[in-house]
């Protein structure tokens, strides 16, 4: 191990910008915007015997600041060099026959080992033959095997528990019906425990249409007026509809243990409301930050009325619940019966602790209804048909929504709905925010999307 850690070093010395300019260009790479100074690989492990050698190297990227993150990177091992192995069908088959078998793989600094799950033996032998590198993903690696299991390579290392895993073992085993079952995990930790990670996931594969923001993208485009909107000619609003009472029904089944501590109902206390005050706060001024002068005078953080409904939440003693935590179009699937909700490992640039943390549901309702208004931003070129697209999108995900979660029969919404609503603008305000931040550093030009949503949320 240690011989192919010092080969690996020193393919880093021989072409250190060739290796900067390689994963800069990474999908998965999230430090785009900040200069890499300095490139070491911390680990290897090798799950192949080869030729070539297959397994996975810890690359240490450290930035012009003096902040450090770590990576997974797929290699492939031979007299040329390291070669990226993202795609290797040979080691996708390796990965799950280890945890199929449950293997437990010795790298130079500590150990990868496997756990499955009974849903695993549904998954037939044959299904590694047919592996495929899916596109599409930003922060990960996807490979699925034939149309029966996906494995999810996890490539920013991120310490402790694993998000996805942990909901969709406990959604799982609530027997919640619109998310793919987990079939298994592959971890990595040295002794020390300052790496324990997951580094891998396989899922349950989903037959689907698209996912849900292709979806909507589609039917608005087949939209030519809001009459033809209203009458749902193309099924949009039920589907809307359906996605509501889906996304009710996560809520309910995430509130639905009262046993274990890590998914609990609790009461939103005093602290919660001031940490989400002031999380809201810091999410306006970074936007306003992001927007530059001659564009800010028309908000102010500290004077904003929507904000005093959080403090509501707290008087009519509502429960925080475990909740999605990036919401949106692109986290559902469009199956033939309803919708599949994917990926709870919460919004990327968050820290562990907080993406875990219990909140309130509306959040999640939030990131659904931006959502719904960015498709309409996209697809729609008339200022009144996005107008009315907005309203009856909201109108019909809140009715779906309602069907399930009814205020007043739920401990985790307001009694009433319009406590309800009152709430919701506040993290409508908080996302729309969020939006503008995220396009500001990766998609200018759609910076007029979220702006346009937060002018009119504050007015």
């Amino acid at each position: 191990m240690s011989a192919i850690l010092e080969q690996l070093a020193h393919s880093i010395a021989a072409d250190f910008e060739g290796w900067r300019d390689h994963i800069s260009r990474q999908r998965w790479f999230g430090g785009k915007n900040r200069v890499m100074t300095a490139l070491r690989w911390r680990d290897w492990a090798c799950v192949t015997d080869g030729p070539p050698l297959l397994g996975f190297g810890w690359l240490e990227l450290t930035y012009a600041d003096g902040a450090s993150e770590q990576y997974l990177l797929p290699l492939a091992i031979a007299a040329g060099g390291p070669q990226d192995a993202a795609g290797h069908p040979e080691l996708a088959r390796a990965l799950l026959e280890g945890v199929r078998t449950e293997a437990v793989w010795t790298s130079a600094c500590g150990r990868i080992f496997c756990l499955r799950t009974p849903a695993l033996d549904t998954v037939p032998p044959d299904v590694a033959g047919d592996v495929r590198l899916i596109g599409g993903e930003q922060s990960n690696t996807t490979l699925r095997f034939g149309r029966a299991a996906i494995l999810k390579l996890i490539r920013k290392c991120v310490t402790g528990v694993n998000l996805d895993a942990e909901v969709l073992g406990f959604l799982n085993r609530r027997g919640f019906p619109h998310v793919p079952r987990l079939l298994g995990e592959i971890r990595y930790e040295t002794p020390h425990e300052d790496a324990d990670a997951t580094i891998g996931l396989l899922v349950e594969f989903i037959e689907h249409r698209s996912n849900g923001w292709s979806h909507v993208l589609e039917r608005l485009g087949a939209i030519g007026g809001d009459r033809e909107l209203a009458s749902d000619r193309t099924g949009l609003l039920a589907d809307l509809d359906r996605l509501g009472a889906i996304t009710a029904e996560l809520h309910v089944a995430l509130a639905s243990d009262h046993d274990d501590p890590d998914f609990r109902p609790e009461p939103i206390t005093e602290d919660d409301i001031g940490s989400w005050r002031a999380d809201i706060r810091r999410q306006l001024d970074a936007a306003l930050a992001a927007l530059g002068r001659g564009r800010q005078t028309w908000i102010d953080p500290e004077h904003l009325q929507p904000l005093d409904a959080l403090d509501e939440l707290r008087a009519q003693s509502i429960d925080k619940v475990r909740i999605h935590g990036d919401y949106h179009l692109g986290q559902v699937l469009k199956t033939a019966s309803g919708f599949t909700v994917l990926d709870f490992e919460g919004e990327p640039a968050r820290p562990l602790a907080a993406r875990r943390a219990k909140a309130c549901a509306l959040k999640d309702v939030a990131g659904m209804l931006r959502s719904f208004s960015y498709a309409g931003s996209v697809a729609l070129r008339e200022p009144a048909l996005r107008d009315a697209w907005d309203g009856l999108a909201m109108e019909r995900f809140l009715a779906g929504y309602f069907g399930r979660a009814r205020p007043g029969t739920v401990r985790f919404l307001p009694p009433t709905t319009a406590g309800v609503m009152h709430a919701l603008q506040a993290f409508l305000i908080e996302k729309a925010a969020y939006e503008i931040v995220y396009e500001a550093n990766n998609r200018p030009d759609w910076v007029p999307i979220p702006l346009e949503g937060l002018r009119r949320l504050v007015a």
